[in-house]
């Protein structure tokens, strides 16, 4: 799934779930699953009537204003239950390296 992720990004330049369910006939919520933290879902990008649109990769999720976007998730997670926690651990995660890198240094 990896390698349909790799493609999709070298052809498209995003995160495209509808054609990486078409290059691996497979189903959006078993390519959503198996990439796993690969891709989180941007809450400011989604589509209520459309989970395929809004994805992102982890680098582009856990990069730019940490707060600002740890902020959008949590508001997001609270108004949709556990929908947006892996957001939330994974940006917490990174903003807790961040700080300590940079009490260190």
């Amino acid at each position: 799934m990896k390698n349909a992720l790799k493609k999709c990004l070298q052809e498209k330049g995003y995160v495209d779930i509808k054609y990486i369910c078409e290059i691996t006939d497979r189903r959006w919520d078993a390519v959503i699953e198996e990439l796993g933290n690969e891709i989180y879902l941007n809450p400011e990008k989604m589509d209520l009537m459309d989970i395929t649109v809004g994805w992102e990769t982890a680098e582009e999720c856990l990069s730019g204003n940490l707060w600002e976007k740890i902020g959008v998730a949590i508001k997001i997670n609270n108004r949709y239950p556990d929908f947006f926690e892996s957001n939330v651990s994974a940006l917490m995660k990174r903003l807790h390296k961040a700080t300590i890198k940079n009490l260190v240094n």
